[in-house]
């Protein structure tokens, strides 16, 4: 059976969403070549609900459709492998364990006798160094494919890794599928359909990464020319931090650094504002080198400052709170008048939205308590 991520591209969710609704349109056109099968996996319940009215039509049309979601059957369902309440006919939700491999998938399949058409793809746990958000800029490996035989592939894959999270009818009809699309041939002059889509994807691909390379270069001179981060309620960070969108937990893991720099003078001026010391710029300027392109740096109030830094470990984000503290320490000898130091907090989460407020409460302590850097225990859930 072949693997269909060889060969494989790398795509951010921003084009999968696209992609997916393009296969999901499939499975609604009308159609005299049935029966169907829809095969989904969501990864989590909050991307299923987004989506949930499609598979609901989709099984309205006849289709077998069978939805695979790590944290269980949405609201409404019964249990485990079970329809919706009130949804006669309509999907089928499979439980898929935290630990299992195809919860680390993104995956819509569509079969039918004479045609199909497959998308899978392996979340990376990274994020785009030109993301406009954490969430759609999350990176899979991933290929897409409108050839029926390599759906019919698919369909088998994933029918055989669910079993154990279905129902024997669910099993039976996904059988009646497969076994009727292997008495027939594929349609004839399907692999110049599938060139023609390759082509649109690339092209997709393409725009999308040109667009948010300069959308990239357009914030970070407008940032250059502004001189300070901005305030973590500033609609661009609520939109890049995915508060004002459709995100989950359990997925991208992202690792937070928050800082509190500490004057005996009663704290720097605000960036931006006339007046602005010295010390202030010479904090920004670390922090703004403390990060890669992937990564974002906001103030959280007053003298608080947070970095984003999506994908790294907890060793790198523990050393990185000691070389910013001694630094910032360091800038008396960059400006004599200077005397600040800094206390830092740090964590690795997969929570959503982020646990900002407990990492204020952990610098908090760190203040009291005189220690340079306080650890949130990491979180996997």
């Amino acid at each position: 059976m072949p693997d269909l991520l060889q060969p494989r591209t790398r795509l951010a969710k921003r084009t999968l969403i696209v992609l997916s609704h393009a296969i999901e349109h499939m499975a609604l056109a009308p159609a005299e070549d049935g029966p169907a099968l829809v095969i989904a996996l969501f990864q989590r319940r909050p991307y299923y609900e987004r989506e949930r009215a499609v598979y609901e039509r989709i099984a309205a049309r006849g289709a077998v459709a069978v939805v695979g979601l790590v944290d269980g059957p949405v609201e409404g369902a019964a249990g485990t492998g079970e329809r919706p309440r009130g949804a006669p006919g309509g999907p089928v939700i499979a439980r898929l364990d935290e630990h299992d491999d195809l919860a680390s998938e993104w995956s819509v399949v569509v079969l039918t006798p004479r045609t199909g058409a497959v998308l899978i793809a392996r979340d990376l746990e990274r994020v785009d160094d030109a993301a406009q958000s954490l969430e759609g800029g999350r990176l899979f490996d991933g290929r897409v494919s409108f050839r029926r035989d390599d759906a019919l592939h698919e369909a088998l894959r994933l029918q055989k890794a669910l079993a154990g999270a279905l129902p024997e009818a669910a099993i039976a009809a996904l059988d009646a599928v497969t076994d009727r699309v292997r008495e027939l041939p594929a349609a004839p002059g399907e692999s110049r359909l599938d060139a023609s889509v390759q082509f649109l994807i690339d092209s997709l691909h393409r725009e999308q990464a040109d667009a948010s390379t300069v959308r990239r270069r357009l914030d970070e001179a407008r940032a250059a020319g502004d001189g300070h981060t901005d305030d973590l309620g500033a609609p661009a960070v609520q939109r890049w931090l995915g508060t004002t969108g459709t995100t989950a937990s359990g997925t991208l893991p992202v690792a937070l650094l928050a800082v509190r720099v500490v004057s005996p003078t009663g704290g720097l001026q605000r960036a931006g504002r006339r007046g602005v010391g010295p010390e202030t710029v010479g904090v920004l300027r670390i922090l703004q080198q403390a990060r890669r392109p992937s990564d974002r740096s906001v103030r959280l109030d007053g003298d608080e400052y947070l970095l984003v830094m999506p994908s790294r470990t907890e060793a790198e984000v523990i050393e990185l709170a000691h070389r910013v503290a001694a630094e910032i320490a360091a800038l008396r000898h960059e400006f004599p008048l200077a005397n600040v130091r800094a206390v830092c907090a740090v964590t690795v989460t997969r929570r959503r939205p982020l646990p900002v407020p407990a990492l204020r409460d952990a610098l908090a302590w760190a203040f009291a308590q005189g220690v340079a850097v306080a650890t949130l225990p990491a979180d996997t859930a």
